[in-house]
């Protein structure tokens, strides 16, 4: 996209019409958008034009111009409805009617209402307010005078003004109630995060933008918002900046100006850097000055090696990666010589975050055939070649006898080879009468690569097919616990470890094989406080017994002095640091606070979602309410990240203590009503 013809800068200034009151202010290159036209699709409306449904008389036009009565209402924009203030009846064109709203009063729209006597076809409109001609008959009330001329037109077009002063008294100010700007907190002089204070002028902020793709130099979105509310409704706020946007630190100024008080300007000095990703892929790689796919191989940044072919005279080749400003981009010096068949390039490509990073290799491939050896050998389950089966030893070009040992469950093999020189036949077989699929025991390959005119090369790879483990389990656990040590066939012996509020697990015992094993011992176990020993036998037909025994511990009951344990996690509902969180769990358990990866934390440190409460043996998840980004802190961006799990459906029901930070009514799932009860919970609604 052409980013030259975007405005240098949109400052939006929100319009809350309730409580808050926040003027929306647009600024473009050369261009200030009136306030007044941000209201224009709910006051400028036909319905609320001043005229009169009297159907008209045949004969003469008639001269009458007056007015039966004016009627003055109080209008919300935010809801289109009225509520009636005064009422002036038979008003005279010869004097003012004076009409005084309180400081007090919270009325910022006026709808004025003219009424003709019943048969006049004279129409009406409210002419002008202050000056200023009006297609519509609801006005902004300013502070102090509000001169309001309505017109009442005859049939025959002669006209009668009336005249309404409305005085608003006001408190004068010039200065604001809250200074924001999107995307970063306001940080004082010295570079420390603070809160807006009406009487501090100067802010500083701290916000990244992505390079522009045709100019990395510049910016590539250049709009900033801010957000500013004045204290005084109806004061002039003008936002200005003192260039276009760009990397560095930029001056904005907030001038406020109260009815009689001098201007009063506030700055916020925004630093811009460009932003970072963890993107470490190229976008194409160059042989000298042609793209890869020149060379018959289709580039794809997700795929990090590749194979050309060259001719015999090709050397001395300059290999380049092109990738994303910020990446840093390097190619080794290539291994092996011009002579050789196969050279290999590398190319490292770090992000511009510095946290990721990715290699591509081109091989490059010399047209003669002398080398008839492979440059990869795979095995892989036959029925899934997702699974794959290492070599020994591991795979190198000049060894050329390896062996695989698979389980018993495997019968069929994929045997996979690759040639160093392209054009290599390959030639794989097996002893004469060996049965098509594995028998238990050694099962022979023999693999011979040939070439005209050059020396073949020959393997021989042998695949071990374990025998079936007659009395063994295949897997065992307990639904929704671990048990330690990890389950190994060959191992008997394991623990376990539940909450009090655990009295019944189910245990899982696993038979993959083709044996019927008789299996005793699993399913549900009812658990009482402390060790209870749990045996499974398994008995293959006409075996002997094998046992497997889990010893598991139900932790003793644990009643915390000011803390709710909900299945098993202890949630708080307010940020509160280390020391704080022991005083809820109660010193006498003599708690202990971890973080995610179980290191022991200060008592000054904060609880973050995510930490862990160790009491008795048992480390109980930590989760903060609201707490999200497991930051400890609870603020919109917790809340909106929230909602868009929710929406697009990626609630993490694997991490409970996150679920649970989400989890407002405490049900084990997340829905709006959760993500609503969050915003007006954080709003102290």
């Amino acid at each position: 996209m052409n980013k030259k013809n975007k405005s240098t800068l949109v400052l939006i200034i929100s319009v809350i019409v309730l409580s808050l009151v926040v003027f929306g202010l647009t600024i473009s290159k050369a261009k200030i958008l009136n306030n007044s036209k941000l209201f224009n699709s709910f006051l400028s409306r036909s319905e609320r034009k001043l005229k009169s449904d009297v159907s008209g008389t045949e004969g003469q036009a008639s001269s009458d111009s007056t007015l039966e009565k004016i009627t003055l209402y109080a209008f919300d924009p935010a809801t289109g409805t009225d509520t009636f203030l005064a009422e002036r009846t038979s008003p005279s064109t010869s004097s003012i009617w004076p009409y005084v709203i309180s400081e007090e009063l919270d009325i910022r729209y006026i709808r004025v209402a003219a009424t003709v006597p019943a048969g006049s076809n004279a129409k009406t409109y409210l002419y002008k307010v202050n000056g200023t001609s009006y297609d519509t008959d609801t006005f902004r009330v300013v502070p102090g005078a509000n001169d309001i001329t309505v017109r009442c037109v005859a049939e025959d077009e002669s006209y009668s003004d009336y005249k309404i002063d409305i005085v608003k008294n006001y408190v004068d100010s010039n200065k604001l109630t809250d200074l924001s700007i999107s995307g970063s907190d306001l940080y004082d002089t010295n570079g420390v995060v603070t809160t807006f204070d009406p009487d501090v002028n100067t802010y500083k902020a701290f916000i990244s933008k992505d390079a522009d793709p045709e100019d990395p130099t510049k910016v590539d979105d250049d709009i900033v918002n801010i957000y500013a509310t004045p204290e005084l409704f109806g004061a002039n706020v003008n936002i200005t900046s003192t260039e276009p946007l760009h990397f560095g630190d930029n001056t904005y100024n907030i001038a406020v100006k109260g009815v009689d008080l001098p201007e009063n300007t506030y700055t916020i000095i925004v630093n811009v850097t460009k932003a970072t990703n963890d993107d470490a892929e190229l976008e194409n790689i160059y042989i000298g000055e042609d793209e890869i796919n020149t060379y018959g191989v289709e580039f794809h940044s997700d795929e990090f090696e590749y194979f050309i072919t060259v001719p015999n005279d090709a050397c001395n080749l300059v290999i380049t990666g092109v990738g994303k400003d910020g990446q840093t981009i390097t190619t080794s010096e290539p291994e092996g010589t011009c002579t050789d068949s196969l050279q290999k390039y590398t190319i490292t490509v770090v992000s511009s975050n510095q946290e990721t990073t990715n290699t591509y290799v081109v091989n490059v491939i010399r047209n003669f055939i002398t080398d008839t050896r492979l440059r990869e050998l795979t095995v892989k389950n036959g029925n899934d070649e997702s699974q794959s089966f290492e070599l020994t030893p591991t795979f190198n070009s000049n060894i050329e006898s390896y062996s695989v040992t698979v389980p018993y469950n495997i019968d069929n093999i994929s045997i996979g080879t690759t040639p160093i020189s392209s054009g290599v036949a390959i030639n794989l077989t097996r002893p004469e009468g060996a049965p098509e699929t594995l028998i238990i025991g050694e099962n022979i390959f023999n693999i011979t690569c040939t070439a005209a005119g050059a020396t073949p090369t020959n393997y021989t790879l042998t695949i071990n097919r374990e025998g079936p483990e007659l009395n063994k389990l295949s897997g065992l656990s307990i639904n929704g616990y671990s048990i330690s040590p990890n389950f190994n066939p060959d191992i008997n012996n394991y623990t376990a470890t539940v909450p009090y509020e655990t009295d019944r697990i189910f245990v899982i015992a696993e038979n993959n094989t083709e044996i019927p094993l008789t299996i005793t011992g699993d399913g549900n176990h009812d658990l009482t406080v402390g060790q209870n020993t749990i045996n499974i036998d398994v008995t293959p037909p006409g075996g002997t017994a094998n046992r497997y025994t889990i010893q598991v511990t139900r932790l003793d009951n644990v009643e915390f002095d000011d803390l709710d344990i909900d299945n098993g996690i202890a949630v708080i509902d307010e940020p509160i640091n280390v020391n704080q969180m022991k005083e809820k769990a109660g010193a006498s358990y003599n708690p202990v606070i971890l973080d995610k990866d179980k290191n022991e934390k200060d008592n000054a440190d904060k609880i973050v979602t995510g930490d862990f409460l160790r009491v008795g043996g048992h480390d109980y998840p930590i989760s903060l309410l609201g707490d999200y980004y497991k930051d400890g802190l609870v603020n919109l961006f917790d809340i909106n990240a929230i909602y868009t799990d929710y929406v697009e459906g990626t609630i993490p029901t694997d991490d409970e203590a996150k679920l649970k930070a989400g989890d407002y009514y405490k049900d084990n799932s997340i829905n709006l009503f959760d993500v609503q009860s969050l915003y007006e919970w954080y709003l102290g609604l």
